[in-house]
């Protein structure tokens, strides 16, 4: 198996794995045997357990992350200098996790759940990566929610856009594969409007 090779193979495992037993109960032996990779592969292409877990959020949260800004530009685009609508900004934000949901689903049972074990229930590494990853996505979206919602306080739209956006993704993403999950499997447009309506709802909620 040539390098790239070995390395597409242990994170195509480590996704698998790690979406299975969640990162602490993940173990770099059934990884690796699942990836037909030697003891010493994980440690060539990515440093450890810690690298490979990094690499793996990446190759999931980086397309997502990039469609997010692709879909701000075009609401900026069209709103031409003014104010974007709370709910197409939601739109925008929660629409690639549908997508990325089906995509990890296509990759085969329980691949979701991922993320939702990443948002859910970070230890320390996981929350420097979500950190990290989630930085240029707040530092886009963030001024567009607060321009949109100028009587709502700052402080509070944070902690709605936390606790509201961030809660209703973990639940996706962590239930994607139930069958009385939140995610209709054969509508999945209209699993995803129910979602950004809630979503808009609790963040234009008046203040009390």
């Amino acid at each position: 198996m040539s390098a790239i090779g070995t390395r597409e193979a242990l994170l195509d495992a480590a996704e698998h794995v790690f979406a299975r037993d969640g990162f602490a109960g993940a173990s770099l032996r059934e990884i690796m045997r699942e990836a037909g990779a030697n003891p010493a592969a994980v440690h060539y292409h990515f440093g450890g357990k810690d690298g490979l877990l990094e690499a793996v959020l990446d190759r999931v949260v980086d397309p997502i992350t990039d469609r997010r800004l692709e879909l701000l530009d075009q609401l900026r685009v069209s709103a031409d200098g003014a104010a974007i609508p709370v709910r197409d900004l939601v739109d925008a934000f929660i629409r690639p996790d549908f997508e990325a949901i089906e995509r990890l689903q296509s990759r085969g049972a329980a691949r979701a759940r991922l993320v939702g074990h990443a948002y859910g229930q970070p230890n320390e590494v996981v929350s420097a990566i979500i950190a990290r990853q989630f930085d240029p996505v707040g530092s886009a979206y963030f001024p567009e929610f607060f321009r949109a919602l100028p009587h709502i306080d700052p402080d509070v739209l944070r902690w709605r856009l936390r606790w509201c956006v961030v809660g209703v993704i973990v639940m996706l993403f962590s239930n994607a594969d139930d069958p009385a999950g939140p995610i209709d499997r054969h509508d999945r447009d209209a699993s995803q409007r129910r979602a950004v309506d809630f979503v808009t709802a609790g963040l234009e909620a008046g203040v009390t």
